[in-house]
Parts: structure tokens; sequence; C-alpha cells
């Protein structure tokens, strides 16, 4: 087979535009667009070549740990610029290996492609959908990609507790113990921001960060008793953060793309198509 480059896979992505802003804007319009477009990220549009920069739900909270904000109205205030994270940017003709090797091990898994000015996002996401497009073929049982290190917080814990607590174990979801229920990065900051909760504030000495986290909305993973295929696991992680698998433990779309590829048990099936990108 010939060497598969990152356009032979994600073509249909470069014909579409991806939100960019400006630095200077402010966080409590960033997380108004991440919420309205259910996407993870948006790129700084002033970002270099080489590195991404980008603002995620993640990198604002983790700046928020980092500079111990205790003012929410401030907080709201301050530009993104302040909260981003810088990612990988690939071109558009390097191998797709590189790409994916990247997403396996980093942290964020996110990676920019670039093709001449026009740039977009790359998530894991967008590798369930090759294995759903029969792009990639993945040869190892769901049982072999189960997690069961979960990380746990009290029904106790505040809002602030939480947010740290996922800062610092470098995760974006947080079970809650004896409730078989979670909640993630997206969540609070979306509870954080809502007119509805800002609005008490601004009538009411509580604290936000000091509350319990039984405020939050609160996420149940999709339960899956029997055994299905990798197809049938994709298609369920492309609307659902988690599955539980069989009792055994949880699948993130990290475990059915990245871990795979770690193993060895991954690889591209051909497919090209000519590669066209759409400029207006």
């Amino acid at each position: 087979m010939d060497v598969i480059k990152i356009k032979d896979l994600f073509y249909e992505k470069l014909k579409m535009s991806y939100p960019m802003i400006e630095g200077d804007e402010y966080l409590i319009d960033v997380v108004s667009i991440l919420s309205n477009i259910n996407l993870d990220s948006i790129i700084i549009r002033t970002s270099p070549l080489n590195k991404t920069k980008i603002v995620s739900g993640y990198s604002i909270l983790r700046g928020f740990v980092k500079e111990k904000i205790e003012d929410i109205w401030g907080f709201l205030y301050k530009e993104a610029k302040s909260f981003t994270v810088d990612i990988e940017s690939f071109d558009i003709n390097d191998e797709a290996t590189t790409l994916l090797r990247y997403l396996s091990t980093y942290t964020v898994s996110q990676a920019a492609i670039i093709y001449r000015d026009f740039r977009t996002i790359i998530t894991l996401r967008d590798i369930l959908n090759l294995i759903l497009d029969y792009q990639i073929s993945i040869d190892i049982k769901l049982e072999e990609l189960v997690s069961s290190n979960l990380i746990v917080i009290s029904q106790d814990s505040t809002i602030y507790e939480a947010i740290r607590e996922m800062v610092s174990n470098k995760v974006r979801r947080l079970f809650i113990e004896k409730s078989g229920e979670y909640i993630t990065d997206r969540i609070i900051l979306g509870f954080l921001f809502s007119p509805y909760w800002l609005s008490k504030l601004r009538s009411s000495e509580e604290s936000l960060l000091d509350s319990n986290i039984e405020k939050l909305p609160k996420k149940k993973p999709f339960i899956v008793e029997k055994e299905i295929s990798v197809i049938d696991a994709a298609k369920v992680l492309l609307t659902n953060d988690i599955i539980f698998y069989k009792g055994l433990g949880i699948i993130t779309p990290y475990d059915l793309t990245a871990k795979p590829f770690i193993m060895n048990k991954f690889k591209f099936v051909e497919k090209k198509k000519d590669f066209e990108i759409l400029q207006t």
C-alpha cells in the first residue's frame, strides 16, 4: 500500500472552515461559542505556523486553577489568550501515522492540520469517523481496550475541588462515587457561565466555586452488557463520551483509537479520494 498522507484521510475536514477568535476576546464569549457549536476548542487567529494556539474547556479550567481565581466576575472578562494551549500543526502532505502518533501520546488529544492559510482541528472523534468509514481497521477485542483506572471524587466535593482534581489528573471527566454518574469540563464551564447562576450570583453572597457538585448536571455512561463490534462501539462514542462495557470498565474515544495504534493493532484500508479544497 502507498504511504497514506493526512490529506488522504481528512479532505472533507479541509473543505469546512473552523472557528477562530482573536486573542483579546473575553472568556464569557469563548464559552458561549464552544457551547453553541459543540466544539472542544477554538483556534486563536494569530497562531504561528508550526504551533496552533487553542482555547478549550480544559485549558480554561487549567488556567482557572493556575491563577487561583476567586472572583468569578473578573474571570468572565479575562482575555482568551491567557488560557491557550499549544498543539502541533501538521501539513496535509505529512504522513498520517505521524499525526496519529501525536494524537495517541499528547494529553490534549487534538492537532491542527494546515493547507496554505487554511487551518482546522483534528480530534480523536475524527478518527472514530474513519473507523466508521472503513478507512481504518482495528484488529483487537474491546475487552483489551477497557480502562478501569477511573478518577473518582466524593459526592461532598465542591465545584472548585472538582476543577482542581481534573487539572491535577489531566482529565476531562470525573466519576462521582457511588452514583454511576460523571461530570465533565464542559458541564462545569456551562454551569459557571450560565445566565441563570450568574444572575443569582448578583444577588447572593454565595460562591459558585464553593457550591457542592450536586448542583451540576450529571451524565451516565452508555451501558453495554453484551459483546459488540469495534464499528458499533465507534457509533456509540460519536454521541456518547463513555461506554461502560460488560461490567469490566469504560471505553472512551481514546481507548478505541489511540490504544490500538499504540498496540500496533491498527491499520489503514486503502480508500483514497481525489483531494480538492473548495475555497471561497
